[in-house]
């Protein structure tokens, strides 16, 4: 379940710098730097198979994991790991080079290497251990076992794939904007970073106490959870508009914005302690949440007036019809299908035909079926213009349409949705609107054009056949009309 708070919306009059700046690095540091991590770890790879380095290591990180003893997060267990080197060494490698700890161990503890040999290793194998520490999460990560303020600061500006970056730079946004708005830049700046710094410092910790400590946290995700608690504690009990998410159900309600912080700490770590092999740092995201919270109490109890009460105390335009379009949400969510359709209906003759609400309509009628679902669908599919939503729609609704239902669309209705649809990336729906019109010898003047749209297309995809084919029916179809 998601629920995001959006009662204010950027005010471009006042550009939140600093937040778009975070974003901007992170997005930066992402694609130039941390997009060659990939590459650092196969050379690496390479290298290790290269010299062979599994024939002798093998069994020595077998002891290595029998000293040090099996955790809990343990993907494998001894027997297996045994196995594991008989059967698929590959795969054994990747593992062992995971294992940040084991290096270290293997160069104090070669008490059955000779000298000679030792010598040989670690010259060869030292070039394989700075290959992978040059990768972004060992060089700039936060290592529980090799704390430092660098990486404190630094793990914040690292992440772990493109849909890591991607969530975690929305949710900053949608919340960073209003606490850099009511803190003030540079505040707002320091409050992120000591954000992203106490969710370091409770994972670290943790992470230790359980005996672990040598994988690396990446992520701006203890800084943006201290973002979303400072957004909850400047508005502290003031009723505010929450965005939720669960599943199939959306919508938005009001509520005090500091009771939703217990709801998003508790999730946190209710998921740490039942999803104890997921790779989230929910403890992270827990430090940064009660950090966030700690700082704004304190600014406001030592210099409220540096915050800006003004900005949140003015009360956000609330859009009429988004909140009617909510009641319409609550009552679908309810099983009330009768109340929502009736209040659809009462939307649409004050808003407009938005393509929104007659998607709602359609989905509420196509149960019961019947004139009024084949008026919905007549209503979505000749709305006419070429916005993107909306050709978007009529091409999902047409696609779900039984033959039936088409045929009893008009010719011309059929012909003006095809050249709607000639927008769209893919041209065999058009294709499928046309055939059954040819078979009936229409004589629509329209029908010749679209078939001429429809060649062009076809010709500026490279599909020359086509493209003849159509422009010859076309032609044809234009000499029997006139």
């Amino acid at each position: 379940m998601v629920v995001l708070p959006s009662e204010k919306k950027i005010n471009w009059q006042r550009p939140p710098w600093v937040l778009l700046g975070i974003v901007l690095l992170n997005v930066v540091i992402f694609f130039a730097y941390q997009s060659s991590d990939n590459e650092k770890y196969y050379e690496a790879l390479s290298l290790y198979d290269e010299m062979r380095f599994i024939d002798t290591e093998a069994e020595d990180y077998l002891t290595y994991l029998q000293e040090k003893g099996f955790s809990k997060d343990e993907p494998l267990n001894y027997a297996e790991y045994v196995n594991l080197f008989e059967e698929d060494p590959k795969l054994l490698t990747n593992i062992l080079l995971m294992d940040r700890g084991f290096y270290h161990w293997l160069a104090d503890n070669r008490k059955n290497w000779a000298e000679a040999d030792f010598k040989v290793w670690s010259g060869s194998r030292l070039a394989v251990e700075d290959q992978l520490t040059s990768i972004s999460s060992y060089a700039f990560g936060l290592t529980p076992k090799e704390l430092s303020i660098t990486t404190l600061l630094s793990h914040q500006f690292m992440h772990g794939g493109f849909m890591h970056i991607l969530g975690n730079m929305i949710f900053l946004v949608i919340c960073g904007f209003a606490v850099e708005a009511a803190l003030g830049s540079i505040r707002f700046l320091i409050f992120y970073l000591l954000c992203g710094i106490g969710g370091g410092l409770l994972f670290a910790g943790l992470e230790l106490y359980s005996g672990s400590g040598s994988t690396p946290l990446v992520g701006a995700s203890g800084s943006i959870s201290g973002v979303m608690a400072m957004y909850l504690a400047l508005f502290r009990l003031k009723k505010i508009e929450f965005f939720y998410w669960a599943f199939v159900f959306v919508g938005y309600f009001r509520a005090p914005a500091l009771l939703i912080l217990p709801f998003y700490i508790g999730k946190e770590v209710f998921s740490f302690l039942s999803e104890t092999q997921s790779s989230v740092a929910y403890m992270a995201h827990t430090g940064g949440f009660v950090t966030g919270g700690i700082l704004v109490a304190l600014a406001l109890a030592l210099k409220s007036e540096s915050i800006d009460h003004d900005y949140l105390e003015q009360d956000q335009n609330i859009d009429p019809y988004r909140e009617k379009l909510d009641k319409v949400y609550r009552l679908i969510d309810d099983f009330q299908f009768g109340p929502a359709q009736k209040a659809v209906t009462a939307l649409l003759s004050e808003s407009g035909q938005r393509t929104e609400l007659l998607l709602i309509q359609i989905n509420l009628l196509k149960v019961d079926g019947g004139p009024a679902y084949q008026i919905a669908v007549n209503r979505l599919l000749n709305s006419s213009g070429y916005d993107t939503e909306l050709v978007q729609a009529q091409l999902r609704i047409w696609q779900q349409l039984d033959d039936e239902t088409k045929a009893r669309l008009s010719a011309e209705q059929q012909i003006q949705l095809g050249l709607r649809l000639l927008e769209t990336q893919t041209l065999t729906p058009v294709e499928a609107i046309i055939k059954p019109l040819l078979k009936q010898e229409q004589k629509e003047p329209m029908l010749a054009k679209l078939l001429t749209k429809l060649s062009n297309r076809y010709h500026q995809q490279d599909e020359i056949a086509k493209a003849k084919q159509y422009q010859q029916l076309a032609e044809q179809l234009s000499q029997g009309v006139s």
